[in-house]
């Protein structure tokens, strides 16, 4: 019973120490993970905070997601969840289902499409406009939740004199 309660305590911990904050904008929740790191890092580290890597789906919350990594980080460019799908020669997003990038603001003769320029930073040296360049680079990451990962009926447990939970 213990070891259950450390547990749940050093997972938590873990994802808080990653994000300690999580910022709402546009109908999402948004986390900088200053940390660097590869874009398959990346993607994993977000998805083990029960979101995906950031992409931009108009140019406010381009603007939003530019903005906070320039405020927060010490790390000159940004990975986006968006990477070359040879197949089918277009970009998408792996971790939402190959969905299509559909909004882009590349960075002047972007994308160049080279072998092995499969992953989309936010480039520092485009003002943070797309670049497409090797998915080993470290970079940082903005992680990103819908807000309607919670649960719109969710209430607040009870206890007892006891410590017990009772019903709401």
């Amino acid at each position: 019973m213990d070891t259950g309660v450390l547990y749940f305590i050093v997972l938590v911990g873990g994802v808080t120490g990653l994000c300690p904050q999580w910022e709402w904008a546009s109908g999402s929740y948004y986390c900088l993970v200053d940390d660097t790191m590869t874009w398959d890092e990346a993607q994993a580290t977000c998805s083990g905070m029960s979101g995906s890597m950031a992409v931009p789906d108009s140019n406010e919350e381009h603007q939003f997601i530019w903005q906070m990594f320039k405020e927060n980080s010490r790390v000159g460019s940004l990975w986006i969840g968006c990477r070359h799908d040879s197949m089918e020669g277009r970009y998408v997003q792996p971790g939402n289902g190959g969905k299509e990038c559909v909004y882009t603001k590349w960075a002047p003769g972007e994308p160049i499409g080279n072998a092995g320029q499969d992953c989309v930073q936010l480039w520092d040296v485009a003002g943070g406009r797309w670049d497409d360049t090797k998915c080993t680079r470290d970079r940082s990451v903005i992680c990103e939740r819908p807000a309607r990962a919670f649960p719109a009926n969710l209430s607040c447990m009870q206890a007892d004199a006891r410590g017990r939970f009772t019903a709401p």
